[in-house]
């Protein structure tokens, strides 16, 4: 008869660098979930408030391509490994909605907090509108 003793388990611990992440849509969005624990914790990634979204269910880091503000929210990250209790941390992600100028003007950004599904603003202004146009739209 062989009896094995384990030593030296850790319960999984997180390190947070950053808790909040500003990104204007379309750019790349690297978010991290540092561990340490013995044996190495398995990390998995969930969005709060979003039961199909389990991206990266793996890895300590969640890249999400080309960021929509679809993607802003919370996102859970859970390190176990078996000893103790699970590790949890949050990261706020904020998305910074792109405008785009017509020619020859530079993009512009502003900051929304709010949940929007989709958004498109188009203004296109070739003249001042006259008092009469004024007064039929009223």
């Amino acid at each position: 008869c062989y009896v094995i003793v384990i030593s030296n388990l850790d319960a999984p611990s997180i390190n947070l660098s950053t808790k909040r992440y500003d990104i204007t849509e379309g750019n790349d969005l690297d978010l991290s979930c540092i561990t340490d624990g013995k044996p190495l914790p398995l990390v998995t990634w969930t969005k709060v408030g979003d039961i199909t979204n389990a991206s990266n269910p793996d890895g300590q880091w969640l890249t999400i391509k080309k960021v929509k503000t679809t993607d802003a929210g919370t996102y859970r990250c859970t390190a176990i490994n078996g000893v103790g209790k699970p590790a949890v941390a949050t990261r706020q992600v904020i998305v910074f909605c792109k405008l785009m100028r017509s020619r020859h003007h530079r993009s512009d950004t502003f900051n929304t907090e709010k949940k929007i599904s989709s958004m498109s603003l188009y203004l296109s202004v070739l003249r001042a509108p006259s008092l009469k146009t004024l007064l039929l739209d009223e």
